[in-house]
Parts: structure tokens; C-alpha cells; sequence
């Protein structure tokens, strides 16, 4: 995929990458170079790819967990009949994270999306236009992605109410509360395992960095 954050629409066809998606959850990722090079696939999409790979090899589960795809799930939706978890993060630990992180702080990656632009982000061009033109503040990039972001999933929670949201907050607040009613709407029991991994990273105050 050509951008970080890559849109594609609910209705459009794109062979190569329902076979990609469909290879993942199969486990079963078999290309030749020139398909690989077809799908440019970014360093994040690779890692993305490995870690949905593992959990199908370690659990037998189907698990897609690919913030980048934010723009895309509807057509994930549509195509593989997904469970949606969205996660979404309080603004000042979203800006946290990007600024720890080797980020371009340019919008250039969503305005070149010209289809992502008509059809989602038009509300937003011409703040996204004035800050391509500015000193490129980075702290201004995060609140406008974060605005973005954040105005997409509002879209989603009216057009698809039955999706489960939540909040990084809420999950660091009362992280068995929270992860018992998501495995509840993915329909898996949650096991001893995972109650122990849970109280294990309370107490050694574990911080996620993704």
C-alpha cells in the first residue's frame, strides 16, 4: 500500500488486496515478488501482517489489528464480515505517542488520497491545505490527525452502532472489566491465561506503546 493510514472505499474492488487480506486470515500468505512490489507494502503493513499471522500459528484465531486501516474498514467490514473493535485514545496521549515516534509531521500521505479527500476528509481540507503551507507545528499535526481521526469514528459509530468502541483509558482503568466485554462481543471465553497476563502488567505498570 502506497500510504500510511490507506483509504479504500467501501465499494471499490481491489483483487490483489482482498487476497492479501484473505491470505492473512487464512494463513496462507504465498506471493511472488511482483506481487509484492504491487503491494508496496509500507514497514508498518509488513508488521502488521506478521503479528495477524502469529495469532492465527499461536491461538487459531482470525485477529486483523492495523491502526493504519482506520480509513478502510468498512470495506474490511463488507468484504470479510469482520467483528470491529475500534480503540480510540485520549488527545494528549495520541500527540505522546506520534511525538516519540520517527513520524514525517506532513499531511501530505492523506491530501494525496484524492478519494479519501472527496469522500471523508473534505471537511478538513482547507485546515490540512493551511498547515502544508505553515512551519508544519508538530503539535498542531497531531490535533488535526486526532481531529480526523476522531471525526471518522464518530461517522462510524452512527453508521455502525453494532461495532464495539472504546477507549485506551477505559481498558487501563479497569482492564478486566474492559477485555471480559470484548472477548463477550467476539463470542471467545476468556481464559485464566489471559487474567493472569492481565494482573501481571497492573502491577509492573506496563505501558503499551502501540
Amino acid at each position: 500500500m502506497r500510504y500510511p493510514l490507506e483509504y479504500i472505499g467501501e465499494e471499490e474492488v481491489h483483487p490483489l488486496y482482498y487476497r492479501y487480506i484473505n491470505s492473512i486470515l487464512s494463513k496462507n500468505l504465498r506471493y511472488t515478488i511482483t506481487e509484492l512490489e504491487e503491494l508496496k507494502l509500507t514497514h508498518w503493513g509488513l508488521k502488521s501482517a506478521a503479528k495477524n499471522i502469529y495469532s492465527k500459528y499461536a491461538y487459531n484465531i482470525n485477529l486483523l489489528k492495523d491502526p493504519q486501516a482506520i480509513f478502510s474498514i468498512p470495506w474490511l467490514a463488507k468484504n470479510f464480515n469482520l467483528k470491529n473493535i475500534i480503540l480510540t485514545r485520549h488527545p494528549a496521549a495520541f500527540a505522546g505517542s506520534f511525538m516519540l515516534r520517527n513520524w514525517p509531521f506532513d499531511l501530505s500521505f492523506l491530501l494525496e488520497q484524492r478519494n479519501l479527500m472527496k469522500n471523508v476528509l473534505f471537511p478538513f481540507e482547507k485546515e490540512m491545505i493551511r498547515f502544508q503551507n505553515s512551519n508544519k507545528d508538530k503539535l498542531e499535526f497531531c490535533i488535526i490527525v486526532w481531529n480526523i481521526i476522531n471525526h471518522v469514528i464518530m461517522e462510524y459509530k452512527a453508521r455502525f452502532p453494532n461495532w464495539y468502541y472504546i477507549t485506551h483509558e477505559n481498558i487501563s482503568l479497569n482492564p478486566k472489566k474492559e477485555f471480559s466485554k470484548m472477548f463477550n462481543y467476539i463470542e471467545m471465553e476468556i481464559n485464566p491465561d489471559v487474567l493472569d497476563f492481565l494482573e501481571k502488567t497492573q502491577k509492573e505498570n506496563y505501558i503499551p506503546t502501540e
